[in-house]
């Protein structure tokens, strides 16, 4: 059964030169999977499936993991480093995205969270 779902994504920052706000995102989606993975990663590749109907994937690591996390398209490609600890990435797959993967620097001892939306 599909679900509606919306995901808004807002920032702003400050500092010595001034103030940056970035005007809100919105992604909605009538046919969302609405769906979420609790994975402990093992150290290497992981491939992970994407739902039909997704239109937005969040990959968020735990506070108080340690370990490197790298998300890939395919094995052998460099990949996006994400934060290790409280680490949160965010992105709209290609049309007929099928797959991609996960690759730890060694065993995590803590939850990886996938969601679908």
């Amino acid at each position: 059964m599909a679900n509606t779902s919306t995901v808004y994504i807002s920032a702003t920052a400050s500092g010595a030169e001034g103030t940056i706000t970035l005007p809100t995102v919105t992604i909605s989606n009538a046919a969302s999977p609405l769906s979420q993975l609790a994975l402990t990663l093992s150290a290497g590749f992981t491939s992970v499936p994407i739902p039909s109907g997704t239109s937005f994937i969040t990959v968020q690591t735990d506070a108080a993991n340690t370990q490197t996390l790298t998300i890939k398209g395919i094995t052998g490609d460099t990949g996006i480093p994400v934060l290790a600890a409280g680490g949160i990435v965010g992105w709209t797959p290609t049309s007929g995205a099928t797959t991609f993967g996960l690759t730890a620097g060694a065993n995590f001892s803590t939850i990886t969270r996938v969601t679908f939306w």
